[in-house]
C-alpha cells in the first residue's frame, strides 16, 4: 500500500497524492505494516518513527527534490527506533531519497535489524553523519544494515577538532558499507566499525575526504575484520597511506594498509 505525506497535507486525509497526509507518521499508521510512504519535497521537522514503521519504506516522492528534515538542537534528524528508546528496535524499515539538512545530534539514528538507508543526503549535523549502534533486544548485536549512495557532509559540527564524530558510526553484523561519498568530517573519522563488527560486514566503493581520519575499525582479530574493497580513502592523521584499527581501547591502535583487509584501496590525499 502507498501513502502520501505533505507539508500541505491534513490528519483526516486518504494519503493519495491530491491528499495527502500532512506528517510522515500519520501516512504510516494509516498504511500499516510493510507500506511505502512518498514523501513530497518540503521542509519538515524532526523525524521520529517507532514500531509502527517495521517493514515500511520511507522515500522522497521526487528524485530530484527530496524531502527535507532538520533536527532541533536537542535531536536527531531522523530517528527510527523501538517502544524503549535507545534500547528499542524496529525492523525491516528503508528509508530513500530523503534529507537531513542540520541536527542537535545525529542525522539519521536507527536501531534494529536489516534495515537500510539509500542515497540520502545528510548533512550540516553536530553529532555523527549515520549511527547505527547498540545492542539489539533479545540478542547482541542487531544484524543487516545496508547504507549505500548517501552523501554525507560537515558532520561533528558540534567539536570540529574532536575525533569523536564519524560519517558513519556502526556496530552489528551483516553490515554493507557501499558508494557513499563522505567528506569535510573535521578531526572525525569518515567511517568508523566499533565495538563489534564481523567479517560478513563488506565496504565497498566508498569515497572519504576532507576529514582528519579516514577510516577506523574495531574488531578482536583480522578474521572478524571488515572486508575492504575498492575504498578511496584519506589516509589517517598518525600515517600516510594508513588506516587505524584496534580492539577494545581507541587510543591504544595500530595503523595498517586497508589492503590487509581486502584489495583494490587506495588513498586520495
Amino acid at each position: 500500500m502507498i501513502k502520501y505525506a505533505a507539508t500541505f497535507g491534513r490528519k483526516d486525509a486518504t494519503g493519495t497524492a491530491g491528499d495527502p497526509f500532512g506528517t510522515v507518521q500519520e501516512a504510516v499508521l494509516a498504511g500499516g505494516p510493510g507500506c511505502m510512504v512518498r514523501v513530497l519535497p518540503g521542509g519538515y521537522g524532526y523525524l521520529l518513527l517507532g514500531v509502527e514503521v517495521c517493514g515500511c519504506t520511507i522515500e522522497g516522492a521526487d528524485p530530484k527534490h527530496p524531502p527535507s528534515f532538520t533536527g532541533g538542537k536537542e535531536t536527531h534528524g531522523i530517528v527510527v527506533t523501538g517502544p524503549s528508546g535507545n534500547n528499542g528496535a524496529t525492523h525491516d524499515v528503508t528509508l530513500r531519497n530523503l534529507e537531513v539538512a542540520g541536527a542537535g545530534y545525529a542525522g539519521v539514528k536507527v536501531h534494529g535489524d536489516n534495515n537500510t538507508i539509500d542515497g540520502c543526503y545528510i548533512h550540516d549535523v553536530n553529532g555523527n553523519g549515520v549511527e547505527w549502534h547498540g545492542a539489539g533486544v533479545g540478542h547482541d548485536l542487531w544484524r543487516g544494515l545496508t547504507v549505500r549512495d548517501c552523501r554525507i557532509e560537515r558532520y561533528g559540527l558540534i567539536e570540529p577538532d574532536s575525533n569523536q564524530w564519524h560519517g558513519i558510526y556502526v556496530s552489528g553484523t551483516g553490515i554493507r558499507i557501499e558508494r557513499n561519498r563522505i567528506r569535510e568530517g573535521g578531526g572525525g573519522f569518515g567511517i568508523h566499525l566499533w565495538p563489534k563488527i564481523d567479517r560478513d560486514c563488506l565496504v565497498i566503493d566508498n569515497e572519504v575526504t576532507d576529514c582528519k581520519h579516514g577510516f577506523v575499525m574495531g574488531c578482536t582479530d583480522y578474521d572478524h575484520a571488515a572486508m575492504l574493497v575498492g575504498n578511496r580513502l584519506c589516509s589517517d592523521a598518525g600515517g600516510a597511506g594508513k588506516i587505524r584499527v584496534y580492539d577494545k581501547d581507541p587510543e591504544t591502535f595500530c595503523l595498517v594498509d586497508p589492503n590487509s583487509f581486502g584489495f583494490g584501496n587506495v588513498f586520495v590525499d
